[in-house]
């Protein structure tokens, strides 16, 4: 998730990925080292905010692209009767792979479907165990229900999925250099780092690369 935050900020504000990263890892520490009430504690007032604060800015893009509500609506139910669409279906295995993805997305999509939701509920401190079920019942209700109906509906209105963008795999998260480096080398390093920060880059590795168990 730092990886991805880190790429989102550097492609939107131009902040560099070990800035992003170094200020993220240093929040992430104070919140772990305070163990599981003080992560209860910071969740307990981010995850809230961090709701509010998409579902405001899902509804400013929604109301920003009004004129396009309706033809989202109306797209999605009328494209399900174009030939387009039944040749992707081919007689309804495209339905049902991708109402198979829909519903694994929708799971995993909050911390009751990726199993560890019940670790921060059994950490709480509440007067009965059903209030505490109901706060954990909510919490799928409105992460896959609203929050992600919010997005389709920004995906639609906003018009980006009919955007045309090349994929470009020239960052990728691994790269494989042609010669060796070691750590312990002050030089080594130096190039490395200098590889890292595209002052300088290194020659990548072009042949191939044998994985043996």
């Amino acid at each position: 998730q730092i990886n991805s935050i880190s790429n989102s900020v550097f492609a939107t504000f131009g902040i560099k990925h070990v800035i992003t990263g170094a200020i993220m890892a240093f929040f992430l520490a104070l919140i772990i080292i305070g163990g599981i009430k003080r992560i209860a504690k910071v969740t307990e007032r981010l995850v809230p905010f961090m709701a509010i604060f998409y579902f405001v800015g899902a509804l400013a893009v929604i109301l920003f692209n009004y004129q396009n509500i309706i033809p989202s609506f109306a797209s999605i139910f009328l494209d399900l009767f174009t030939g387009t669409a039944a040749t992707g279906g081919f007689l309804g295995a495209g339905f049902a792979f991708a109402f198979n993805q829909g519903v694994n997305r929708g799971l995993f999509s909050n911390e009751s479907g990726q199993g560890s939701a019940p670790i921060a509920h059994a950490a709480a401190k509440a007067h009965e165990p059903v209030s505490e079920g109901m706060v954990a019942i909510l919490e799928p209700f409105i992460d896959t229900i609203i929050i992600c109906f919010l997005t389709g509906l920004v995906l639609l209105s906003s018009g980006v999925w009919k955007e045309k963008l090349p994929n470009q795999f020239q960052k990728t998260d691994i790269e494989v250099l042609t010669a060796h480096y070691s750590e312990n080398k002050p030089s080594d390093v130096s190039r490395l780092e200098n590889h890292l920060n595209q002052t300088a880059r290194l020659p990548l590795f072009s042949g191939k690369l044998d994985i043996k168990d």
